[in-house]
């Protein structure tokens, strides 16, 4: 009744060992979450990764629960990578990958 619940997990370190994760409540549709929330789940854990590794992820990867692969495809390039690209240009482009296109 309240809505849906976005959590996000993301591992800090290279063994996993190690997680930063944040939550939103009260999300209205789980396909049409806006931008900018994710955009602030991802700063908050590059923030925190960087400060624990001194360098930028080599790799990330997405896992959507809930979402059927349709909705998936979908979703990932209107909201999830949209998110990224904000949050490397906020936190700055450490990775030489500002020209990178999806």
């Amino acid at each position: 009744k309240k809505g849906n619940t976005l959590a996000f997990v993301g591992t800090i370190n290279s063994e996993c060992t190690k997680v930063y994760s944040d939550c939103k409540v009260g999300i209205k549709d789980k396909e049409n979450i806006p931008v900018e929330i994710l955009e602030d789940m991802f700063i908050g854990w590059a923030k925190s990764y960087f400060l624990a590794n001194k360098k930028t992820p080599d790799l990330i990867i997405f896992y959507r629960e809930g979402l059927s692969i349709p909705q998936i495809r979908m979703q990932l390039p209107k909201m999830d990578i949209p998110a990224l690209q904000n949050m490397i240009k906020k936190i700055g482009d450490k990775t030489g990958t500002k020209n990178y296109k999806p």
